[in-house]
């Protein structure tokens, strides 16, 4: 929700890459590291108490605190349980 922007020839010119990997399960898990009150003074909010996103969107505190979220992790599972990972990240 907060991480960098990207014009929109960034975004229309990405590349994909094509993984050479057998047909396997893929394990998505999502999470948070933040202690989101404790940096509440970081944020940027409207006049209502809403937090303004970087897209210009706004949301509500609770809904920041439902649905935010910092790192994303993506394996695939080939068909003994080995995973691949794909991306382990943070995203801010």
């Amino acid at each position: 929700m907060f991480c960098d922007s990207h014009s929109n020839e960034e975004k229309n010119n990405r590349s994909l890459e094509k993984l050479n990997v057998p047909v396997s399960k893929i394990k998505l898990t999502f999470g948070y590291s933040i202690d989101y009150d404790s940096e509440k003074e970081l944020y940027d909010f409207d006049e209502n108490g809403n937090v303004n996103l970087i897209d210009e969107r706004k949301i509500t505190w609770q809904q920041l605190l439902c649905g935010g979220v910092d790192w994303v992790s993506i394996f695939l599972i080939d068909e003994y349980g080995n995973e691949q990972p794909v991306v382990d990240a943070e995203l801010a």
